[in-house]
């Protein structure tokens, strides 16, 4: 795949003042797993549910795979968590830098929910997440 470097070093510039200046909470890139991963993370790191739409990041990518929009590993991309009250302030900021931002959802609830054009895609409670995570590789070194 075709490296854009300037792009990329935008990115970087909005994550890092994002997270230095208390505007964000976290950040996880997409490059391992995508976001399904970087979501699933972010769930049970943060102890609390995640609840998504990612209707407005298909109709802006042209993407209405679920596959695709799930585990992309495309570079460039950074979930950040960020708190409802720095929401304008970090619009500015992505703005200021010629970097696309899609809001996707809400921290809440009990577990992973995945929506996609008024369709529930994915629902998963953080115990079926934190076994998943990790459990799959004792399993399989057990067997």
């Amino acid at each position: 795949p075709r490296v854009d470097l300037d792009f990329e070093r935008r990115v970087q510039e909005v994550t890092r003042e994002a997270l230095r200046s208390g505007l964000a909470v976290g950040a996880h890139d997409l490059s391992e797993g995508g976001l399904l991963v970087a979501l699933s993370e972010a769930c049970l790191l943060g102890g609390g549910g995640i609840d998504v739409d990612l209707t407005e990041h298909s109709e802006a990518s042209g993407i209405d795979r679920p596959d695709f929009l799930l585990f992309s590993e495309t570079q460039g991309r950074i979930l950040l968590s960020i708190p409802p009250e720095e929401a304008v302030r970090v619009e500015e900021l992505a703005r200021s830098k010629g970097v696309p931002l899609f809001w996707l959802g809400e921290v809440g609830g009990e577990g992973l929910k995945v929506r996609l054009k008024g369709d529930i895609i994915l629902s998963l409670p953080r115990a079926t997440l934190s076994d998943a995570y990790e459990g799959t590789i004792p399993r399989w070194m057990e067997q």
